[in-house]
């Protein structure tokens, strides 16, 4: 989290929260989180998520396009945790935080169940998730958002995360990723293929009910791209860290693919772009690494060096992030 936001954050920012959803006193339980501040709570039997921002990082009028869009998911019956309104009837709270900027407050519905991990990732499991984000692009096709509200392109900000935290030094890295921004920019953006995407539909931004049913959560970063982006990061998330990707590969794809097109009619010639669409979310978070730590150097953490293992030779050499023929996914096929 933003070091300017975690400085923001005071008792009285945390009772006017309170007041706004009419809760006790300490009843906000708080959350792991990353870019936001979270909390849990319940009222009676029904248990909600609470996602604190700041308006440092994202506007009121994103956060509403977010929402619209998540509550449309929702109307239309993808298993989504949507957004509640507090007690006021809004979905968003405004509170100042004294140093003229804001927090912004939002409830969600909290998610059901186990984390996929825990549940046990299985042949069902991957036809699940791959149904529901099929399910989830087959709902987005039909979404007009309202006069004013509209979330990013994909395109709004991509060069300029990678190449304000990679260093000159990183030459080789920048090239490559230029070329894959060209390669984006070139691909058609049609209706059939384009439009609002989830982007971050990993396995630690689901539950999994006691039926196997998954529902997604955390739409913080929805932004229009291809649906093939969603499927890649899906992809990349599941595989990053094993040993034999090749074998999960063939595990976890066949079952995966076939959910996705039992769901939404997507043109299988994209299939094809999924190994650009992985290389371009190898090297964000190769930059990423700098963006936390500054320096390869100095890298604590167990996750992100297990991740940079052979990351720089990967990337310099341009060798595809894993070596599967996506083609033979067509169904079809």
């Amino acid at each position: 989290m933003d070091k300017a936001i975690e400085e923001r954050m005071n008792p009285t920012v945390l009772a006017a929260v309170h007041q706004r959803y009419g809760l006790q006193q300490a009843a906000l339980q708080p959350l792991a989180a990353s870019e936001s501040f979270m909390y849990s709570f319940a009222r009676g039997a029904d248990h909600y998520v609470l996602r604190l921002s700041h308006s440092l990082r994202r506007d009121e009028q994103l956060i509403a396009a977010e929402l619209d869009w998540l509550n449309f998911l929702a109307a239309g019956g993808v298993r989504v945790a949507g957004a509640v309104a507090s007690p006021a009837g809004h979905l968003i709270e405004t509170i100042a935080d004294d140093q003229g900027g804001h927090f912004l407050a939002t409830a969600f519905v909290r998610a059901e169940g186990r984390a996929p991990y825990d549940y046990g990732w299985d042949e069902p499991l991957y036809w699940h998730y791959g149904n529901l984000l099929g399910r989830l692009h087959a709902r987005s096709k039909q979404y007009e958002p309202p006069a004013g509200l509209r979330r990013p392109n994909w395109d709004h900000d991509s060069l300029d995360l990678v190449e304000h935290y990679l260093p000159a030094s990183e030459a080789v890295a920048i090239a490559h990723y230029r070329a894959l921004h060209a390669q984006r920019q070139a691909l058609p953006q049609e209706p059939a293929s384009f439009g609002l995407i989830h982007q971050d539909a990993h396995g630690g931004n689901f539950l999994v009910d006691a039926a196997g049913q998954i529902t997604l959560f955390d739409f913080d970063d929805c932004l229009y791209s291809w649906f093939v982006n969603d499927i890649a990061m899906a992809i990349f998330y599941r595989l990053l860290g094993e040993a034999d990707m090749v074998g999960l590969a063939r595990q976890f794809l066949p079952p995966f693919m076939a959910g996705y097109f039992a769901a939404n009619d997507l043109d299988p010639t994209w299939l094809e772009t999924i190994p650009l669409f992985l290389k371009v979310r190898e090297i964000e978070l190769f930059a990423l690494m700098y963006r936390e730590h500054g320096s390869l150097d100095q890298i604590d953490n167990d996750w992100d060096a297990r991740f940079m293992m052979g990351r720089q030779e990967s990337i310099y050499n341009n060798r595809p992030f894993v070596a599967y023929d996506f083609s033979q996914l067509a169904p079809d096929h």
